[in-house]
């Protein structure tokens, strides 16, 4: 594999990642994709292998020479999911043996069980076992996520989120700033738009600076 092939299917994976996290749109990624694609097709077609257990692959995002092949399952709502996915990546790995793989899992056991807890112990063990018999095979393996994670109840099982509107409400006056929490997506079981960034929309000739330092103010 020559460098420029191997630097298109890198920005493959990375675009694909990003649109399939919400980062950026279905035409901003294949503009990353194109950017990097050689202008000549390399001599040896590179081997591409994607499983995703949401979410979906364009055809536009297919390069030339590569077909796109698609499996249907609906388990969104469990870890069944996910290990299909590492499973999967295993079977190819060991059957096709693809140049560059992309898996990408589901985030609901990371929202319904917390670090340390039987369920989420569980789900990193089975992960951790694919990945060692990928390692085990040569693969040289990168692990990506798209956002951390902090708890959202006290030690006395109180919520401790900050509510933004009702702070904009009580600083600024009611109905002068508006809130958008664009966490919010199809997935309504786990992701509940408790995520760590927000969208304040201030009333023209507001200045942001100082309503930022008031919110750098609170804990959170």
């Amino acid at each position: 594999m020559n460098v420029s092939t191997f630097k298109a299917s890198v920005a493959f994976a990375l675009a694909l990642g990003l649109s399939q996290s919400g980062y950026c749109n279905d035409e901003d990624a294949l503009s990353m994709v194109t950017d990097a694609t050689p202008a000549a097709a390399p001599a040896s077609p590179l081997r591409l292998a994607f499983v995703l257990a949401a979410g979906r692959i364009d055809r536009r995002y297919g390069l030339p020479g590569h077909q796109v092949r698609r499996a249907a399952i609906d388990l969104r709502y469990s870890a069944a999911l996910s290990e299909f996915v590492f499973a999967a990546g295993v079977k190819l790995m060991e059957q096709r043996r693809p140049d560059v793989m992309y898996l990408s899992t589901t985030d609901y056991v990371q929202h319904k069980h917390a670090p340390g807890t039987p369920g989420a112990n569980a789900f990193n063990a089975m992960m951790d076992g694919y990945l060692g018999r990928l390692d085990a095979m040569g693969c040289v393996i990168a692990l990506t996520a798209d956002h951390g994670m902090n708890a959202k109840v006290g030690l006395d099982g109180r919520p401790d989120v900050i509510y933004l509107q009702d702070w904009c409400d009580t600083e600024l006056g009611p109905g002068t700033a508006r809130v958008i929490l664009p966490i919010t997506d199809p997935y309504v079981v786990h992701h509940g738009a408790l995520g760590s960034f927000a969208t304040i929309y201030l009333p023209t000739g507001m200045a942001a600076a100082s309503v930022i330092d008031r919110l750098r103010q609170r804990r959170g």
